[in-house]
């Protein structure tokens, strides 16, 4: 999975056949769900299964494409690699199935998994009996479009002094449905707003997946230390507006300049150990911005940085 904010605009797309994506992405392309071989199925009454909705049970209003290639555009950027755009206006409560392959165990290396509950017969599961009632579903090697849809915030995890109408937030929804005629437990993603054509489509993958040590140096150090990594609430300079594009632009470029200062140097400047700057280096602008919002102590850390940036 990505880790960036999408940009936003309509260039860089391409329009491709399932057999093109195929070949780009190297796996078998997937109008639906199927299940691994050795798929077992807990037993289960559905009518207590609160957490998924039966398919014959999904509302009239939910508008679900027979081919997702007419809503979407695939388009490719040299940091985020290939992502997913809207093709044309897209309505709201539009569902994507998350195509895949559902097995009772989860993938290794496998960052595109989707962990989804099974049907069970009490709503009350202590913990070992709820990993007892989880599928996953891989798109790694078959699935469709779904599996590139980006990580976007949601507009309530972004810093207080980002504007929202200046970043690609959520517009998608995980709903979990079971199919009764195939027992076939699915996901839906589903728009929770119209997504303008050449908007940016995706979700928030949630804090966990940010505490991942492989989501970069900063996000390592961050999940030794057992805190949440800022690659969570990181603003890619390329999803703002333009005014805004050359400003983080210009204000990172000072931020190299800074860090080329001898360690020592720069530690009597700003008061801040030569330790921490190690860390700090990994940092962008935006992330600083982002640290200096998390708490006092790292706004302590951040505000002689974001100081010297700003007037030099």
């Amino acid at each position: 999975m990505r880790f960036f904010i999408t940009p936003k605009g309509k260039n860089n797309t391409v329009t491709l056949s399932k057999k093109d994506i195929e070949a780009l992405l190297g796996f078998e392309y997937l109008d639906d769900t199927v299940l691994d071989e050795g798929f077992m199925l807990p037993p289960y009454k559905l009518a207590l299964s609160t957490d998924i909705t039966p398919r014959s049970e999904l509302p009239e209003s939910l508008n679900i494409p027979e081919d997702p290639l007419n809503y979407l555009h695939i388009y490719h950027d040299k940091n985020t690699g290939w992502n997913v755009k809207a093709k044309k206006d897209i309505p709201a409560n539009t569902a994507f199935m998350y195509a895949g392959v559902v097995s009772n165990n989860e993938p290794i290396d496998d960052d595109y998994t989707m962990v989804v509950p099974l049907p069970h017969q009490s709503q009350y599961l202590s913990p070992s009996e709820i990993m007892k009632h989880i599928g996953y579903i891989s798109p790694k090697k078959k699935g469709n479009l779904s599996r590139l849809f980006p990580h976007l915030p949601k507009d309530s995890a972004l810093p207080p002094a980002v504007n929202p109408t200046d970043v690609a937030t959520e517009n998608l929804r995980t709903l979990h449905v079971f199919d009764e005629a195939r027992k076939i437990p699915m996901v839906f993603l589903v728009t929770t707003k119209v997504t303008p054509e050449g908007s940016p489509i995706g979700f928030d993958y949630g804090v966990e997946h940010f505490r991942n040590p492989g989501a970069g140096a900063g996000a390592s150090a961050a999940a030794a230390q057992g805190k949440l990594s800022m690659y969570y609430f990181s603003l890619d300079a390329r999803s703002f507006s333009g005014a805004v594009l050359a400003k983080i632009t210009r204000y990172n470029e000072k931020w190299k300049r800074i860090l080329d200062e001898d360690r020592a140097t720069l530690a009597g400047k700003t008061g801040i150990p030569e330790e921490a700057l190690r860390c700090l280096q990994f940092l962008r602008y935006q992330d600083l911005c982002d640290l200096a919002c998390t708490s006092r102590q790292h706004r302590e850390l951040a505000q002689p940085l974001l100081s010297m940036i700003r007037a030099s």
